[in-house]
């Protein structure tokens, strides 16, 4: 077992604002969670980018695309085809399946994805989700990274 003295002595301390506090636990938590797993942790832009964007690396999310179902990956598709805007799911439904409904056929391959990527990748999915008070339904946003 490990001394106390072996655990504090790579310890840094830096200022953080409160605001960032829990996003800076959960940034050295993943990076702790890469190192267990054995994986090497890169210092090149892709990865920094990765961090910047929900920590997905673009080979993780060339696995996650090639791992998908097609209704995931014309989803993403769509996603990607339309990035840095929020797209309605009534357009994502269209895109996806060819119809124009609010998008209830949706709900059930997003199920199966959240659950894929919370069990396999361990990460929040790789765009955002709210509710469009204008379009008075769920939007969906992607990075154009």
């Amino acid at each position: 077992m490990e001394s106390k003295e072996r655990l504090t002595e790579d310890l840094v301390e830096i200022p953080v604002p409160k605001r960032h506090l829990m996003e800076v636990y959960r940034l050295i938590g993943t990076l702790e969670a890469k190192e267990s797993q054995g994986e090497a942790i890169k210092a090149d832009m892709g990865d920094v980018e990765a961090v910047e964007n929900g920590d997905w690396s673009p080979n993780e999310l060339r696995m996650l695309y090639d791992q998908s179902p097609p209704a995931m990956i014309k989803l993403l598709d769509c996603l990607a085809d339309n990035g840095d805007r929020w797209v309605p799911i009534r357009e994502l439904n269209q895109a996806v399946y060819g119809e124009d409904d609010s998008g209830h056929k949706l709900g059930g391959a997003l199920g199966a994805f959240g659950r894929r990527v919370k069990n396999r990748h361990r990460k929040p999915w790789p765009f955002k989700v709210q509710w469009g008070h204008e379009e008075q339904m769920l939007v969906y946003f992607m990075d154009s990274w």
